[in-house]
């Protein structure tokens, strides 16, 4: 089975912070990185090297570094960049432990809207959408039988509430962490199991993960891992949940391969680490116990 990938392609500015400032002060930076970044893009690498099958699409700009097009050329990954006018897309993140602060300059991605997906993509097993292109979303949910995964990251609240109730409609695995799981409900008025979706599997930080599916409720503990910075961690977690979905395990073991990523991430100052699949597998293998319990 093949994973197709949308989304964003970002250049990252990570930075770790001793505080969050009060308006019209400042705070001091204890640490500068930039790297390559990009919800989709994340996971499309991490899925890839994980072994798994993975096809990309997200546009850049004439900036676009050539050491970053390089690595997803190296990956099987380069074939549906598109290059734009405008600048690349770029993230700007402040850490605290787990606490972050984000500012997100669009660019090149806006053009997201308006591509008409390759049939390539169209023909994978399962289609990943990232972040808030509605447009092209709702093109790909009329255009294709494929399974549909939704990670919304910090896009949530940029999509127009039809537009993301007709989404939600067509998505069989929705990721989704605590706070997008509260502003989800607070919209719709609903549970979220109500709008569509048919496995929703939630991050909870060093709290592990949930996954809810048929009445059922599957609990997975995080990885005791020292905290570098949790930037990624999420897509990161997606890119082995998502490896193990077209590999047909169980949710059980989609979980560990995904907590088993999400824990590399945070453990360096990467959204993007090299692994292999055995050492992602040993890492795995620290993790405790699923439990499973009806709802």
């Amino acid at each position: 089975m093949k994973i197709g990938i949308l989304g964003d392609i970002a250049i990252d500015h990570i930075c770790t912070v001793d505080g969050f400032p009060k308006l019209n002060s400042n705070s001091g930076i204890t640490k500068l990185e930039q790297g390559f970044g990009g919800c989709a893009a994340n996971t499309a690498v991490m899925c890839a090297q994980l072994g798994a099958d993975t096809k990309f699409l997200g546009c850049v700009g004439s900036d676009f570094p050539e050491s970053y097009y390089s690595k997803l050329e190296s990956l099987n990954l380069s074939e549906h960049i598109i290059y734009t006018k405008d600048k690349t897309t770029s993230a700007f993140l402040f850490s605290k432990k787990n606490t972050q602060m984000s500012f997100f300059y669009e660019g090149a991605s806006r053009k997201m809207h308006d591509l008409e997906p390759p049939d390539d993509l169209l023909d994978c097993e399962l289609i990943h959408l990232c972040r808030n292109y509605g447009r092209l979303f709702l093109k790909i949910a009329k255009k294709t039988d494929s399974l549909i995964s939704f990670n919304p990251g910090y896009g949530l609240d940029e999509m127009k509430k039809a537009s993301l109730r007709k989404l939600l409609k067509r998505v069989n695995f929705l990721f989704i962490n605590e706070h997008e799981e509260r502003y989800l409900k607070g919209l719709f008025k609903k549970d979220i199991g109500l709008l569509g979706p048919e496995v929703i599997i939630k991050t909870l930080g060093p709290k592990g993960s949930v996954v809810k599916y048929e009445g059922l409720e599957v609990r997975t503990p995080a990885i005791r891992t020292k905290l570098v910075d949790p930037t990624g961690a999420g897509d990161g977690f997606a890119a082995g949940f998502l490896t193990g979905l077209i590999e047909e395990l169980e949710f059980e073991d989609c979980a560990r391969l995904g907590t088993a990523i999400a824990s590399k991430v945070i453990g360096c100052h990467s959204t993007q680490p090299e692994f292999s699949r055995k050492e992602i597998e040993r890492i795995a293998a620290r993790c405790g116990k699923s439990s499973k319990k009806k709802l």
